[in-house]
C-alpha cells in the first residue's frame, strides 16, 4: 500500500531489512528491474513467492547515495547530539576550529526529507555546504515559514 493508500504491486528481491529507530519502522531494501528501492514493511499486505531470478550482480552500492556536507558549531552539545541523531549514517567528522566541525554525511536519497528536517533542528549552529539541492530546499522551507509568521 502506498503512502496515499493506493494498492501497488512490485516484483522484488529482498536484500536487507533496515530498522529506523527514530521512526520506529522496519523497511525492506530490495532489488527490482529498475534498481534498488526501499519499501516500508508495515505497508506490505501480501507477499507471493515467484520463480523469477534477478541478476546476481545487483549490489547495494547501486543505491542512490548522496553526500551532505555541513559545518557545525559545537555549542549546547550540538556535536554530540548530531553524532547520536545521525548514528546510523556513514559519516566523517573533522575538527576545523576551536568549536567548529566539518561533517560529511552519506545518506540514501529516500531519507532526504528526514535528513533535512533533522538538519533544521540545529538552527544557526549549522551551515550547509553541499549539495545545492538541500540548500535550496532549506531556503524554501525557511522562506515559507517566515511567510506564515508574516516576517
Amino acid at each position: 500500500m502506498s503512502g496515499q493508500g493506493r494498492e501497488r504491486k512490485y516484483l522484488i528481491e529482498p536484500i536487507k531489512l533496515e530498522y529506523s529507530d527514530k521512526e520506529d519502522k522496519f523497511r525492506v531494501l530490495c532489488s527490482d528491474k529498475r534498481g534498488i528501492r526501499t519499501l516500508n514493511l508495515g505497508r506490505i499486505i501480501k507477499c507471493t513467492e515467484t520463480e523469477e531470478i534477478f541478476s546476481e550482480d545487483t549490489a547495494l552500492e547501486d543505491r542512490n547515495k548522496k553526500i551532505l556536507v555541513f559545518e557545525l558549531t559545537n555549542e549546547k552539545r550540538s556535536l554530540e547530539r548530531a553524532m547520536l541523531q545521525f548514528a546510523h549514517f556513514k559519516k566523517e567528522v573533522e575538527r576545523i576550529g576551536d568549536k567548529l566541525y566539518r561533517v560529511e554525511l552519506e545518506y540514501d536519497r529516500d531519507d532526504e526529507t528526514d535528513v533535512l528536517i533533522q538538519i533544521m533542528s540545529y538552527g544557526y549552529h549549522i551551515k550547509i555546504l553541499a549539495p545545492d539541492s538541500i540548500k535550496k530546499e532549506l531556503a524554501s522551507r525557511l522562506k515559507h515559514q517566515m511567510e506564515l509568521w508574516n516576517w
